[in-house]
């Protein structure tokens, strides 16, 4: 338990200590998604000409890559 969870009430710890394993589990899951359907989205959608499209969704993975080191970076070893 963290320093922080021993200062609080045991139901909002508990809570808290939920929604991490929640986030991990969705993201473990988003980054499985990815990893089994990689090759299908290069064949379908990297192969072809420069578009709106994959600049965006360049823009949303930089976006999330950013986000996961902000907030899943130990506190130690946060920069920024």
């Amino acid at each position: 338990m963290s320093s922080l969870e021993s200062e609080i009430d045991p139901i909002v710890a508990s809570a808290l200590r939920q929604y991490r394993e929640f986030q991990f589990a969705m993201i473990t899951l988003m980054l499985y998604d990815h990893a089994i359907t990689l090759g299908r989205e290069y064949n379908f959608f990297w192969r072809g000409p420069l578009s709106l499209s994959k600049v965006l969704y360049l823009l949303v993975g930089l976006n999330f890559s950013i986000t996961c080191r902000k907030y899943y970076t130990p506190r130690g070893r946060r920069s920024g």
